[in-house]
């Protein structure tokens, strides 16, 4: 895994940020080589003389120089500025990990929670379910049990029915109850 160091970056480029001499010696990690040359034929086809060659040269490149230290200077803060931006957003997005992390502990922990209470309300319910069956069972049992009664009553019934009409048509009866 490619492991990015990016404060040895800012280190460096924040010291090229500053400018100058130091600062570029600091990104580069030797100073620059500044200061006259001198291109032999001179500028002028050899009227003048070296001295003032020299000087003509050297004075254009230091200004050439200049703008290419401002140019490197800027794509340098610029190169800062996006790095400590691209460091800005590593630490948000950090702290929306961790904050997810928590949030999915938390809900794991809830549905552990949960699961548990849904395991007791689970048993509770069979033990129910199995306590309303076996009533059930009892009630058809006792309601089988109460028809045969019924039906054994009404039998009776008609049993002491016909026994007192054939007892009411008995001559004996007729005159012992006068």
């Amino acid at each position: 895994m490619y492991r990015q160091e990016p404060f040895c970056a800012r280190r460096v480029f924040r010291g090229a940020a500053l400018g100058g001499e130091e600062g570029v010696k600091m990104s580069l990690g030797r100073w620059p080589r500044v200061g006259p040359r001198c291109v032999p034929g001179g500028v002028s086809g050899g009227r003048e003389s070296a001295e003032g060659r020299c000087k003509k040269v050297t004075s254009g490149r230091e200004s050439k120089m200049t703008q290419q230290g401002a140019v490197l200077q800027g794509y340098n803060n610029e190169l800062v500025k996006c790095i400590e931006d691209l460091c800005m957003q590593k630490e948000e997005l950090n702290k929306q990990i961790q904050q997810a992390e928590e949030e999915k502990n938390k809900l794991q922990h809830e549905i552990q929670v949960l699961s548990e209470q849904l395991e007791c309300v689970c048993e509770n319910l069979a033990q129910k379910v199995a306590s309303r069956n076996e009533l059930d069972k009892i009630l058809a049992e006792t309601e089988a049990a109460y028809m045969k009664i019924l039906d054994s009553s009404r039998t009776l019934l008609n049993v002491l029915k016909k026994e007192v009409g054939s007892l009411k048509h008995s001559p004996d009866l007729k005159t012992n109850v006068t």
